[in-house]
């Protein structure tokens, strides 16, 4: 993801990956503020209750527990750059000891270079794989928060969710039956556009389907069910009104 500002689909103001209080969901990748995620009970764009910031993982319920001085603590971490000196010291004895097994391996002088020569490309490249390696995200905080089931109605989306993902109006409880209905149209079997038509926003896809912008909350398909390029039109659509 680049460093340029965007977003938050919460509260829509500007927001800098980089800034003390951003941090990203997930699923969609979408930043937010802090307070916008905890607040929003979870991403605005898609739903998920898990951001990231770093390698740390926070679920909703470990951001609602943080106070400012614990979060600066989990800043810290997140933030925090693997140090690498040492691995440039490794790569460097991995390559002599596999060019002088591989020379040692070998016969002649001719065979000699040639097993020199691969025994340091081998060290070379496994040098460079534990240079590179990056642990996987950890959670922040051991223990989960009992699942919340609850239906409601995503705005920005159009759907209605609960925990277990998107519900149709049928399978809605009863006193949700005379609540808004989503719009009645399935995203479009092409890929999701690189870049919002509205905002120009970098859009990237996730876990969860993607009906609005993250970066500005404006929806994404159109009347005719394909991804917008204009105003409210696909690009079918505006070749037939220019047409």
């Amino acid at each position: 993801m680049s460093g340029a500002p965007t977003r938050c689909p919460f509260c829509r103001e500007e927001l800098q990956p980089e800034a003390p209080e951003a941090l990203r969901c997930r699923s969609c990748t979408a930043l937010h503020h802090r307070e916008c995620f905890a607040e929003g009970e979870g991403c605005s764009a898609c739903r998920s209750e898990v951001a990231r910031r770093g390698r740390v993982l926070l679920e909703l319920s470990d951001l609602r527990a943080l106070d400012e001085e614990a979060w600066a603590k989990v800043r810290a971490r997140a933030d925090r750059r693997p140090e690498r000196s040492l691995l440039w010291v490794n790569l460097g004895a991995l390559v002599l000891v596999c060019a002088a097994l591989g020379g040692l391996a070998g016969r002649g002088a001719g065979s000699f270079t040639l097993g020199s020569v691969i025994g340091a490309l081998f060290g070379a490249l496994a040098a460079v794989a534990i240079a590179t390696y990056e642990p996987r995200p950890q959670r922040l905080v051991i223990g989960d928060a009992p699942p919340d089931n609850r239906a409601h109605f995503d705005a920005i989306l159009g759907v209605w969710r609960d925990s277990s993902g998107l519900l149709s109006h049928e399978a809605l409880p009863p006193e949700l039956a005379d609540a808004p209905r989503p719009p009645e149209r399935e995203l479009p079997d092409e890929p999701l556009p690189a870049a919002c038509w509205d905002c120009g926003g970098e859009l990237e896809p996730g876990e969860e389907p993607l009906w609005a912008c993250y970066h500005c909350g404006v929806e994404l398909v159109g009347e005719d069910g394909r991804w917008r390029t204009t105003g409210g039109e696909s690009a079918e659509a505006a070749r037939r009104v220019e047409g």
